[in-house]
């Protein structure tokens, strides 16, 4: 409390930020942001909000003023009816990890933002020296905010794509958006992997830490060439990241989208280019 949330601090204009979602065992977005704004000596301050109800918490959130928040599992998507205003990316993506209080007179609203896109293109590019995806087929796991998020930037960028999902018809509505395929976790959705597993994307919660170490496709056997990501960061490894690469595969985690995905949202929640100096004194 004293150290990371600086409580002695905090006075009526101390500006509060916030990270929602649910169970929300494992975030390390306070620890980031409140150690920028401890170097930066601004009066702020970025508190985690475990919450079973987004109607609770947006009620919540403009009662006590926050003036930004980070949006989580499992409600990227479900907080779209309370924002008033929505960037391009999430009218187009359908999921929403950011959103900004915005003061007209006494008019209060929100406007939404998508920083995930952005991070994980980011980061996916660095990581295999590729300027785009064009000519990659690519395996999608998952079909939740991230994946949206993940599909997007896919096709932004000219791959194409195979959706699985263990709910298949949330796998195909969103493989429609994008004329992409699309199957449930089972032999068929292996079967059509064969031919899309340049690169292999894992965007759902599955073996993050206290929400068990299940693999979510553990009949898939690895050839050892796929390029695997796993949107997970913590543990740095995954059971399915774990098996990847001990097949030989190259794997990346989720930590430097995690990282690129929140300089973003500096930007977003405080008007201002994050400050890279800072970057070595702060870690998720």
């Amino acid at each position: 409390m004293a150290e990371l949330y600086r409580f002695r601090e905090i006075r009526e204009k101390t500006k509060v930020y916030a990270v929602v979602g649910y169970p929300l065992k494992v975030t390390g977005s306070p620890k980031f942001f409140n150690t920028v704004f401890a170097h930066e000596n601004t009066n702020a301050v970025y508190v985690p909000f475990p919450s079973d109800s987004i109607e609770s918490f947006m009620k919540l959130a403009e009662e006590i003023g926050i003036m930004g928040i980070s949006v989580t599992v499992p409600y990227k998507e479900a907080i779209l009816p309370f924002l008033a205003r929505r960037s391009e990316e999430v009218r187009s993506i359908g999921a929403c990890n950011t959103v900004q209080r915005c003061v007209s007179g006494e008019k209060v609203d929100w406007y939404g933002v998508n920083t995930d896109a952005p991070g994980f293109s980011d980061s996916l590019l660095a990581f295999t020296g590729r300027k785009n995806f064009r000519g990659k087929k690519i395996t999608i796991l998952g079909a939740g905010g991230a994946a949206r998020a993940v599909a997007a930037e896919l096709y932004r960028l000219g791959g194409r794509a195979l959706i699985l999902n263990r709910t298949v018809h949330r796998a195909r509505d969103l493989a429609f958006r994008y004329k992409f395929l699309w199957s449930g976790f089972d032999n068929q959705g292996v079967r059509l992997m064969e031919k899309f597993s340049d690169i292999i994307i894992q965007t759902t919660p599955a073996g993050t830490e206290g929400c068990g170490t299940r693999d979510p496709l553990e009949i898939y056997a690895f050839s050892g060439r796929e390029t695997v990501m796993d949107l997970v960061y913590q543990p740095e490894r995954t059971p399915f990241l774990e098996r990847a690469a001990g097949a030989g595969c190259r794997v990346l985690n989720g930590y430097d989208m995690l990282i690129r995905q929140a300089w973003y949202q500096y930007t977003h929640f405080t008007g201002k280019e994050f400050p890279v100096d800072l970057l070595s004194r702060v870690k998720f």
